[in-house]
């Protein structure tokens, strides 16, 4: 991190990781772990980038792991932990992320650290992980019991902070880790059904277009009727694809009602996901027909 001024004494010993210089300190009894001095800055804060003096401070039994980097900042201040997470990020703005990283796991492992403590967005740890993509504090967050279904004040996850993150700097210069990363944090269940339903209109469209071209989709009552053309095709192998076409949409939707029949597939009463994507599907194609 940047060198902050002013700094006392206890301040520069930990900025630089003077070990020497802590333990001596550590001998008075009138010595304080949570020292932060008159610019408000934590000496747990300013020691996150040498882990050795990092630990020599949790070890102490009146030592605060959940305190912010400057407990001056009352609203926007960023706990020990969070800048932990953001300066382990690869390739991020710290050049010692790797020590960085060490500390974080330190703090993880302290017995007395809040895994979900929220920042003013209600931030978790995890989604500090997820944003800054770094996958070391997200994998060492979840295997210490963190909440990866923890949501921020927008109803967001972890998992779907790592999927926005798809758009900023940090995704690109940590683009290899977002697979390992979504493997690992789950999405929000709206963020979940948003990304499939989008995939569903694509495959249906995609049966429409490509396996059966020509098919005509429309409204019967409440259900759904796909016909499809005939063509220079034999009932039977109208038939057939009919069936084909009946148990893509089964097995992409996970349901049993879609039948066949005399080249006609039909879905009664269906509703969720299939019901939204039919009636989407139906529209656009009216749409594309009227113009």
């Amino acid at each position: 991190m940047s060198y902050v001024a002013p700094m006392d004494a206890l301040q520069e010993a930990a900025f630089n990781g003077n070990v020497a210089y802590l333990k001596e300190a550590m001998a008075s009894p009138e010595f304080n772990p949570n020292h932060c001095g008159e610019n408000g800055y934590s000496i747990l804060g300013l020691a996150l980038e040498h882990p050795e003096f990092v630990a020599l401070l949790l070890s102490r039994a009146d030592i605060n792991p959940n305190i912010a980097m400057n407990t001056r900042k009352s609203i926007t201040a960023m706990s020990v932990l969070d800048e932990a997470i953001m300066g382990g990020a690869p390739g991020g703005v710290e050049r010692n992320w790797r020590e960085y990283q060490k500390s974080g796991d330190l703090l993880m492992a302290h017995p007395a650290i809040h895994l979900e403590a929220k920042n003013q967005m209600g931030f978790t740890p995890l989604h500090m992980a997820a944003m800054s993509g770094n996958l070391h504090a997200a994998e060492s967050l979840k295997s210490h019991g963190a909440n990866v279904m923890a949501m921020d004040n927008d109803g967001h996850t972890p998992g779907d902070i790592a999927g926005f993150s798809k758009t900023s700097s940090n995704y690109k210069r940590t683009a290899g880790l977002s697979e390992a990363m979504g493997a690992l944090l789950p999405l929000s269940p709206e963020n979940e059904k948003r990304i499939f339903t989008k995939k569903a209109r694509g495959e249906v469209a995609g049966i429409l277009d490509t396996i059966a071209p020509g098919a005509t989709l429309r409204a019967h009552g409440k259900d759904f009727q796909i016909e499809l053309p005939f063509g220079n095709r034999s009932l039977g192998a109208r038939e057939q694809q009919a069936h084909g076409v009946a148990d893509i949409l089964k097995g992409l939707f996970r349901v049993e009602q879609v039948y066949a029949n005399k080249g006609v597939v039909s879905i009664p009463h269906p509703h969720g996901v299939l019901k939204e994507v039919l009636e989407a599907e139906m529209a656009s194609r009216s749409a594309a027909a009227g113009r």
